[in-house]
Protein backbone atom coordinates (compact mmCIF):
# COMPACT_ATOMS: atom_id res chain seq x y z
CA UNK A 1 0.00 0.00 0.00
CA UNK A 2 1.81 3.01 -1.31
CA UNK A 3 -0.78 5.63 -0.35
CA UNK A 4 -0.36 5.51 3.44
CA UNK A 5 3.44 5.37 3.08
CA UNK A 6 3.49 8.52 0.98
CA UNK A 7 1.11 10.21 3.40
CA UNK A 8 3.30 9.31 6.40
CA UNK A 9 6.44 10.52 4.62
CA UNK A 10 4.89 13.88 3.75
CA UNK A 11 3.50 14.22 7.28
CA UNK A 12 6.93 13.54 8.80
CA UNK A 13 8.63 16.08 6.51
CA UNK A 14 5.99 18.72 7.27
CA UNK A 15 6.15 18.23 11.04
CA UNK A 16 9.96 18.15 11.06
CA UNK A 17 10.09 21.20 8.79
CA UNK A 18 7.94 23.15 11.23
CA UNK A 19 8.96 21.66 14.61
CA UNK A 20 12.74 21.86 14.26
CA UNK A 21 12.86 25.57 13.38
CA UNK A 22 10.34 26.33 16.14
CA UNK A 23 12.50 24.44 18.64
CA UNK A 24 15.57 26.37 17.48
CA UNK A 25 13.75 29.69 17.89
CA UNK A 26 12.32 28.91 21.33
CA UNK A 27 15.41 27.32 22.90
CA UNK A 28 18.46 26.67 20.72
CA UNK A 29 20.35 24.91 23.50
CA UNK A 30 17.47 22.51 24.26
CA UNK A 31 16.95 21.90 20.53
CA UNK A 32 20.62 20.95 20.25
CA UNK A 33 20.31 18.52 23.18
CA UNK A 34 17.35 16.89 21.47
CA UNK A 35 18.70 16.73 17.92
CA UNK A 36 22.28 15.56 18.59
CA UNK A 37 21.34 12.01 19.74
CA UNK A 38 18.86 11.49 16.86
CA UNK A 39 21.35 9.87 14.42
CA UNK A 40 22.54 7.51 17.17
CA UNK A 41 18.95 6.64 17.97
CA UNK A 42 18.26 5.87 14.30
CA UNK A 43 21.32 3.59 14.06
CA UNK A 44 20.47 1.77 17.29
CA UNK A 45 16.88 1.26 16.20
CA UNK A 46 18.04 -0.19 12.91
CA UNK A 47 20.53 -2.57 14.57
CA UNK A 48 18.14 -3.75 17.26
CA UNK A 49 15.37 -4.17 14.70
CA UNK A 50 17.62 -6.50 12.70
CA UNK A 51 18.49 -8.54 15.79
CA UNK A 52 14.83 -8.83 16.76
CA UNK A 53 13.90 -9.90 13.22
CA UNK A 54 16.57 -12.64 13.13
CA UNK A 55 15.42 -13.97 16.51
CA UNK A 56 11.81 -13.89 15.36
CA UNK A 57 12.69 -15.93 12.27
CA UNK A 58 14.58 -18.49 14.39
CA UNK A 59 11.61 -18.88 16.73
CA UNK A 60 9.22 -19.22 13.78
CA UNK A 61 11.46 -21.97 12.36
CA UNK A 62 11.33 -23.85 15.68
CA UNK A 63 7.55 -23.54 15.83
CA UNK A 64 7.36 -24.86 12.27
CA UNK A 65 9.45 -27.90 13.18
CA UNK A 66 7.34 -28.53 16.27
CA UNK A 67 4.13 -28.25 14.28
CA UNK A 68 5.41 -30.70 11.66
CA UNK A 69 6.37 -33.18 14.38
CA UNK A 70 2.96 -32.93 16.04
CA UNK A 71 1.20 -33.41 12.70
CA UNK A 72 3.26 -36.54 12.00
CA UNK A 73 2.44 -37.93 15.43
CA UNK A 74 -1.27 -37.27 15.00
CA UNK A 75 -1.25 -38.92 11.57
CA UNK A 76 0.42 -41.98 13.10
CA UNK A 77 -2.18 -42.12 15.87
CA UNK A 78 -4.98 -42.01 13.27
CA UNK A 79 -3.40 -44.88 11.33
CA UNK A 80 -3.10 -46.99 14.48
CA UNK A 81 -6.73 -46.30 15.42
CA UNK A 82 -7.94 -47.29 11.95
CA UNK A 83 -5.94 -50.52 12.01
CA UNK A 84 -7.27 -51.36 15.48
CA UNK A 85 -10.83 -50.54 14.44
CA UNK A 86 -10.55 -52.82 11.39
CA UNK A 87 -9.06 -55.58 13.52
CA UNK A 88 -11.89 -55.25 16.04
CA UNK A 89 -14.57 -55.26 13.37
CA UNK A 90 -13.00 -58.30 11.73
CA UNK A 91 -12.86 -60.04 15.12
CA UNK A 92 -16.50 -59.32 15.85
CA UNK A 93 -17.78 -60.24 12.40
CA UNK A 94 -15.84 -63.42 11.69
CA UNK A 95 -14.97 -64.59 15.20
CA UNK A 96 -11.83 -66.13 13.73
CA UNK A 97 -9.26 -63.61 14.75
CA UNK A 98 -8.61 -63.31 18.44
CA UNK A 99 -6.98 -60.28 20.00
CA UNK A 100 -4.64 -61.28 22.75
CA UNK A 101 -4.52 -59.46 26.04
CA UNK A 102 -1.09 -58.01 25.17
CA UNK A 103 -2.40 -56.37 21.98
CA UNK A 104 -1.51 -52.75 21.30
CA UNK A 105 -5.04 -51.99 20.12
CA UNK A 106 -6.59 -51.98 23.58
Amino acid sequence: MVGPGIMQGINTLMVAGIAIPMMAVLSPRLALYILVPMPLLAVMTNLLGGVAHRRFLAIQKRFSELSASVQESLAGIRVIRRVCARTRSATHSWRTIRITSDSTCD
